[in-house]
């Protein structure tokens, strides 16, 4: 789809002699660009030498960028002869070469970002947008630990007595650090890990309180005559959690088979301790897949903590329906596509939604607008090459 103007002929009277001088080599692109506050037959026009045949809007952008136009306080959009209005310079915005071998002539208006004398204020002070790391890891391995030292109590591998160590490290670093870890997620848009951090978080700090106040007395361990209805609330309690890691188990089914494994055990895990109020050998049972179930919570935990890093790749298995390489990753978790930044050229996009010229920008779910920014950078550096 070539672009050019129908005002092009009527264009500033150094175009006539650009386009001579280009002529003399090979196939070239002039660029006009304009103000929206100026006539579009006073613009200032750039030569583009020896372009590739077919191009989209991220490589004029890239082009653009590497001559100096302001693009960081201007919105690009380049006239489309076949739309018969102004589109924006992104990968929907094809640009091929004529065919008889003549100059393509391309119209750029540039529409100021700043409405106002205060806003351009503003946006001249430098910008330090920070971006939220993944806390996914940390939660996990308090998580993993702690259910580890419980668990090996359960199955009998480790003296009862050390069930005293576990309760002090249950309230902070199995308890607090997950619960702080969920206000995090809460920042970074992932309602799943929010919910799952917070949650379990909360249970190991009450857990922990729980054992310390009744291993000060403070607290009876049993009720003096009230020992069957004790077991019975303890068991009610257990399986109230086996339920709510069910109902989150059902959404892992749309993540990764490493989250699905997490929380199927744990469920299986809760149900068997509800058992095990009234049975040693369920209680042993807990224990022995508590401890698969540690191995595959620091399993997922490494693998987030690699993949995040970048320097070594661990598979979680996603399933097809999400493509993210994280462990519990809501693709809300990603960088908004405000401000996208590269080495070379920076989009401002407004209102969080990709640039497009079709009304269908509105429609686009996070993983595919995720999806797009990738391919943007990716073509980018391809044009940066090419430029």
């Amino acid at each position: 789809m070539a672009s050019t103007s129908p005002e092009t002929d009527g264009g500033h009277h150094n175009t006539g002699r650009i386009l001579a001088d280009a002529g003399k080599t090979e196939q070239n692109v002039v660029i006009r660009y304009f103000s929206t506050i100026t006539p579009k037959d006073e613009g200032s026009l750039i030569l583009w030498t020896s372009p590739p045949k077919a191009f989209n809007g991220l490589e004029v952008l890239a082009f653009c960028t590497g001559k100096g136009l302001p693009l960081e306080e201007h919105f690009p959009q380049v006239y489309d002869e076949v739309l018969k209005g102004y589109v924006n310079l992104d990968t929907d915005a094809h640009f091929k070469l004529p065919s008889d071998g003549s100059t393509l002539q391309m119209d750029m208006r540039l529409t100021p970002l700043h409405t106002t004398a205060e806003e351009a204020k503003e946006n001249t002070k430098p910008r330090t947008g920070a971006v939220l790391a993944n806390p996914g890891p940390m939660a996990l391995y308090a998580f993993g630990f702690t259910t580890l030292m419980l668990v090996l109590i359960d199955a009998e591998a480790t003296e009862n007595s050390t069930k005293f160590l576990v309760y002090g490290y249950a309230m902070f670093h199995g308890g607090l650090v997950q619960f702080v870890v969920g206000f995090f997620e809460i920042a970074r848009n992932n309602l799943f890990g929010a919910t799952a951090f917070t949650s379990y978080g909360a249970f190991w700090m009450g857990w922990g309180l729980f054992q310390i106040l009744t291993a000060a007395d403070v607290f009876p361990a049993y009720p003096v005559g009230a020992a069957p209805k004790w077991d019975d609330g303890h068991c009610a309690y257990l399986v109230m959690w086996g339920i709510f890691t069910t109902a989150m188990f059902v959404q892992t089914l749309y993540i990764n088979r490493c989250v699905q494994a997490i929380f199927f055990l744990l469920a299986v895990v809760f149900y068997l301790l509800a058992w095990g109020t009234y049975n040693d050998g369920a209680k042993q049972a807990a224990g022995i897949i508590g401890v698969i179930l540690a191995v595959v919570v620091f399993y997922t935990a490494t693998a987030e903590l690699y993949n995040d890093m970048g320097n070594i790749y661990l598979p979680l298995f996603q399933v097809k329906t999400h493509k993210r390489e994280y462990g519990n990753a809501h693709p809300g978790r990603a960088p908004a596509l405000l401000g996208v930044t590269d080495k070379t050229v920076k989009l401002r996009v407004r209102n969080n939604a990709v640039p497009r010229h079709t009304s269908s920008a509105n429609n686009l779910t996070q993983i595919e607008k995720e999806q797009m920014v990738h391919r943007m950078m990716e073509r980018l550096d391809a044009a940066t090459v090419s430029v």
